[in-house]
Formats: structure tokens, C-alpha cells, sequence
């Protein structure tokens, strides 16, 4: 269980990595709003300032070396349990992710203890959750592994609702208000606010103060669309700690 022990322990570390940057993001960009004055216009806007895209797509990177390691302790695990019949196995060995039963006959499972195959059928999602097995947290793991190791990063996007926009003037007044909430991905240049001013003396000045609540989500087309990033990869952590957790005993 040593493999299975150190990749689930590089997951931690890559997540703790990972809380560390979104952290770091949200204190110095996620509250930012820039105004942009125009007295000829007699108007002020209110615009999102998150600046730091780059640093989005780390997050999606970092990600991977989460959701790798933590599919990675699995098949470990799927290999030490074939080697407790034969050292080394008789055949590939790769821990089964199936949402759909008919698939699990094609595990590669098929040198390990009966014992075990039936432990690993009962783990599958589609046995977990049987009204909606793509729910499962191990059929997150399955498509966000994929992805980032096959196809693309695992894009991630800062959500933010706006409760409160409070303006604050100099050497000027507003006589008329529009706000736009936002409820949806947070975008560098997003209009928050129109203000209609008129100059009241030489140095006219706006600053809006924002109050709201942030948090980041995994974006649209990923293997947990919409859903929260740390919400989810507690919940795959967990759900991989509930596996390697119950054959444990099989190395005792």
C-alpha cells in the first residue's frame, strides 16, 4: 500500500497548492472594480478589474496533478490486489470506472481474488448511485483524469454575485443609478454599473466599493460542469479514501 499511500498524499499536496493560489487570487483580484469616468458624457462605469487569466489556467493544471495522482492510487491499489494471487500479475490491471454495468465485464480485473473483483463492483458507481451514476464522485475522477491528460485542461472560472456596489464621490453627485449583477462567470471588463454624474467642483472623482461573494467553479464541459472545484475534489478524495480504505484489510 505504499504506492497507493504516497500518490494520495501528493493529491493532498497538490490541493493545498491549489486552495493556497485560488486564495491568493481572491484577496488581490477577485474584488477589484474599476471606474471609468466621463464628464462630457456625464456618465461613470463600473467595470470588473480580475486581471490574471493565466492564472486561471493553473488552476486547471494543478488540478490534473490532483485528479492524476488520485486515480493513480487506485490502480496501484488494483495492482497490489493482483499481486496477492501472483507476483508478478498474470494479466493489465487497471481500477474499473464504470457508470454503465454492461461495461464492467471488460474490466481489467480478471487475475484478482473473487473477493476482490466483487469489493470493486460494489464501488462502482453505477452500483452507488444507481439513479444517477455520472454523479458519483469516481466518475468525476474518471472524466477529469481524461481530459487532462488526453484532451485539454480542466478549465476552471472565478463565479461572483454582487450584492452590494457602493459608489463614492468627490467634487461630483449621481442623479441616476443602472446596476447589473452579476450571477455568472467573472470577466475582466464586465460592466457592474452605469452612473449618471454632474460635477459639482474642480477634482471630480468615483470609486465604487463592491461586496459580494466569490467562489471558483469547474467550466463548462468538463467532467463536473458548473460545480464547485473545491467541492468537488473533496468529494473525489473522500471517495477515494472510501476505496483504498476498504481493501486495506486485504495487506494486513
Amino acid at each position: 500500500m505504499i504506492g497507493v499511500t504516497v500518490k494520495r498524499e501528493r493529491a493532498q499536496a497538490h490541493l493545498d497548492e491549489l486552495g493556497k493560489a485560488v486564495e491568493a487570487f481572491m484577496q488581490e483580484d477577485a474584488h477589484r472594480v474599476f471606474t471609468d469616468l466621463d464628464l462630457d458624457e456625464g456618465e461613470a462605469v463600473a467595470i470588473s478589474g480580475v486581471q490574471d487569466w493565466r492564472r486561471e489556467e493553473m488552476w486547471g493544471a494543478i488540478l490534473g496533478d490532483v485528479v492524476h495522482n488520485l486515480r493513480s492510487s487506485l490502480d496501484h491499489l488494483t495492482y497490489q490486489l493482483a499481486c496477492l494471487v501472483r507476483d508478478p500479475p498474470k494479466c493489465k490491471t487497471e481500477f474499473p470506472i464504470f457508470w454503465e454495468p454492461s461495461k464492467f465485464k471488460n474490466a481489467r480485473i480478471g487475475c484478482l481474488a473473487k473477493c476482490d473483483r466483487d469489493r470493486m463492483l460494489y464501488h462502482q458507481p453505477f452500483t452507488r448511485y444507481p439513479d444517477d451514476p455520472k454523479s458519483h464522485p469516481l466518475w468525476s475522477l474518471h472524466q477529469l483524469d481524461v481530459d487532462d491528460k488526453h484532451n485539454v485542461l480542466n478549465v476552471t472560472a472565478v463565479v461572483a454575485s454582487f450584492r452590494t456596489l457602493t459608489p463614492v464621490c468627490r467634487d461630483m453627485e449621481i442623479v441616476g443609478v443602472t446596476e447589473f449583477p452579476r450571477q455568472d462567470s467573472l470577466k475582466s471588463g464586465a460592466v457592474l454599473a452605469r452612473y449618471k454624474v454632474r460635477q459639482t467642483g474642480p477634482h471630480p472623482e468615483i470609486h465604487v466599493n463592491a461586496e459580494g461573494t466569490f467562489s471558483v467553479v469547474l467550466g463548462k464541459g468538463t467532467g463536473a460542469e458548473y460545480q464547485g472545484l473545491f467541492k468537488t475534489a473533496f468529494a473525489i478524495r473522500d471517495a477515494v479514501g472510501v476505496v483504498t480504505g476498504d481493501f486495506s484489510e486485504r495487506f494486513r
